[in-house]
């Protein structure tokens, strides 16, 4: 035997309550907030993910005078230590590729032998093979090491890989240009 309710049910596909109003109400009023929040969140997360790149002409900085209270946006000379490279690959997710990145040391003029490394590239330049020094000029945005873009694992791999050490302040260079004797690089 089928009660008012049960009846009320199976002609309108939604529970009433005994006030006679409709109990969906009450989920909707929790569900669509809730949906604006991720959808809110998720934007700005995306937002705050992609900084625009650098506009105007970089500044030339000497490379022992490179600071996050200067410039952000510069033009630096050194001398690349493809002995320090370390891979790190990237999985691609819901708003982003996979990517592999190279990182390495810059040092300044004619330091063929310094191990602490005071300014890390990131790019997406792979080196040449057999190739362990090389005289770059690198544009690009400076920036703090960010445990995103330098994980504890990159520290661990230098210290492994050949005696490399990142220094207390070291800053990460993510290259919009990369000029070097055999001709000029450009970020994709």
């Amino acid at each position: 035997m089928a009660t008012g309710n049960a009846l009320d049910r199976l002609t309108t596909g939604a529970w009433v309550s005994h006030d006679g109003g409709c109990e969906m109400r009450g989920a909707a009023q929790f569900l669509v907030p809730f949906g604006l929040t991720l959808i809110a969140g998720f934007g700005l997360l995306g937002w705050m993910s992609y900084a625009p790149p650098p506009s105007g002409a970089p500044v030339s900085v000497p490379l022992a005078e490179l600071s996050l209270s200067g410039p952000r946006y510069v033009s630096v000379s050194g001398v690349a230590h493809y002995g320090s490279v370390v891979t790190q690959r990237t999985q691609g997710g819901l708003l982003a590729e996979p990517a592999t990145w190279s990182l390495f040391g810059l040092f300044p003029d004619g330091d063929l032998a310094g191990r602490e490394i005071k300014v890390l590239v990131r790019t997406m330049r792979a080196p040449e093979r057999l190739v362990s020094f090389e005289y770059l000029t690198v544009e690009g945005a400076l920036m703090p090491p960010d445990p995103r873009l330098v994980p504890m694992a990159v520290r661990d791999a230098l210290a492994d890989g050949g005696e490399w050490w990142l220094a207390d302040d070291v800053l990460v260079l993510d290259p919009v240009r990369i000029v070097s004797e055999d001709g000029v690089w450009v970020e994709p």
